[in-house]
């Protein structure tokens, strides 16, 4: 592929940068050329070629505002190898893989981390998780790095599952967790309620009337389809409810059920912390019993993710379905 001088890159356009070059607006790294001279945002969808370049797409930014953590296993500032991750949004809430024989690099499947390598998800290995660093949930007073309750919060990733079945309980498979029981637990397939199986879940609890499990009933396809998707769920006021608190699930940018208090009155509440079981960290493709701060491996229950995770962020807001869409079609060049 040639190199494009003074030429603004559009979101359909591909470029390929020398390897070790980066990707500087108006950079000039050989023989004066610009590779673009646009303000867009070039993230890497192919490497390893036999030039040994690396393949850029320009796309639209994701919204990146009240972030809590960010990760994003094909960006080499987030993960390059070994167990650490290191979190995009700033808030350094960064990540430990704690078993890296059934977590590994897929540089070979949209440079992502693939879960439960082994295939023995019926083994339910405890450690089996990603450990999210410092941030948790705790019932005292809430600190920069806890919350003892969230009004609001949005949940996203690109992940695909794999289409063999496990022996998890209604084959659930845990996205993101800090407890079912005492914050919330985020995944595909519910443990306690059906027929929820291949549809997304979300699970919280809060202080005035307990353990909310829900599950995306509307879903009328199997997300356990060797295929990326992008998959959210938001939890807060929205406007389109008229001020009711609303609970949304999206797969690849469109609303696939719509929750609100007439159809459970406990989302009047927002997600809280059980006293009982506090504080609570979090770990991604496992759920979470962990009160160590260190931590330990309590990823329980283990209904480990089974397939592959690109990148998650975690809002302390409930995005727009605008905003949801518009990180759908941000990096959907890269994983569709």
């Amino acid at each position: 592929m040639a190199r494009l001088k003074n030429t603004t890159v559009n979101n359909a356009d591909a470029i390929t940068l020398p390897r070790g070059i980066g990707a500087e607006k108006n950079s000039s790294p050989v023989g004066g050329d610009l590779f673009y001279n646009s303000d867009v945002n070039l993230v890497q969808v192919a490497a390893d070629n036999k030039n040994g370049d690396i393949i850029w797409h320009s796309i639209a930014k994701p919204y990146t505002a009240n972030l809590i953590f960010w990760y994003d296993f094909g960006e080499v500032t987030s993960y390059l190898s070994g167990s650490n991750v290191n979190d995009l949004s700033g808030n350094q809430y960064d990540g430990d893989i704690q078993d890296t024989t059934e977590i590994v690099f897929d540089g070979a499947d949209k440079y992502s981390i693939a879960f439960d390598t082994g295939g023995d998800a019926a083994a339910n290995v405890s450690s089996t998780a990603i450990f999210v660093s410092n941030f948790h949930f705790t019932s005292g007073t809430p600190t920069a790095d806890s919350r003892n309750s969230l009004s609001e919060l949005t949940v996203e990733a690109w992940c695909k599952a794999n289409s063999n079945t496990t022996t998890n309980t209604l084959d659930s498979r845990i996205l993101l967790s800090y407890d079912r029981s005492s914050a919330f637990r985020f995944g595909v397939g519910n443990d306690v309620t059906g027929p929820s199986a291949g549809k997304l879940a979300f699970q919280y609890y809060n202080t005035t009337s307990g353990i909310l499990d829900t599950y995306a009933i509307n879903q009328t396809f199997d997300l356990r389809d060797d295929k990326w998707h992008h998959v959210a769920v938001t939890l807060g006021l929205q406007e389109l409810t008229n001020g009711s608190r609303t609970l949304i699930y999206y797969v690849d940018g469109k609303t696939v059920t719509y929750l609100d208090e007439t159809d459970h009155s406990q989302l009047a509440y927002a997600c809280g912390t059980n006293s009982t079981e506090s504080p609570r960290y979090g770990y991604i493709g496992g759920g979470s019993e962990e009160s160590n701060a260190a931590g330990t491996g309590d990823a329980s229950p283990a209904n480990i993710w089974y397939g592959n995770i690109g990148l998650m962020r975690f809002y302390e807001k409930a995005l727009e379905p605008g905003q949801i869409s518009k990180n759908y079609h941000a990096e959907r060049q890269r994983f569709v």
